[in-house]
């Protein structure tokens, strides 16, 4: 029977590949969400177009040859 102890560390520790690769998402995140507050800061108020009556058409009726 082993009764050595487990010590379980909760700091998180990453490899350096894992950890370069974390950062540079971050910094493609920090870089897209900047472009995006850009975007909608510099996007113009716009007021709603008013809503159309539906255009009414008139199909042609054809008549059915094949009814009896």
């Amino acid at each position: 029977m082993n009764k050595a102890q487990l010590e379980i560390s909760l700091t998180l520790t990453l490899a350096p590949g894992r950890r370069l690769r974390r950062q540079q998402r971050a910094v493609r995140a920090r870089w897209w969400f900047e472009r995006m507050h850009r975007t909608v800061d510099a996007a113009t108020d716009c007021r709603p177009i008013p809503p159309r009556p539906p255009k009414q058409i008139a199909l042609p009726v054809i008549p059915n040859r094949n009814a009896a």
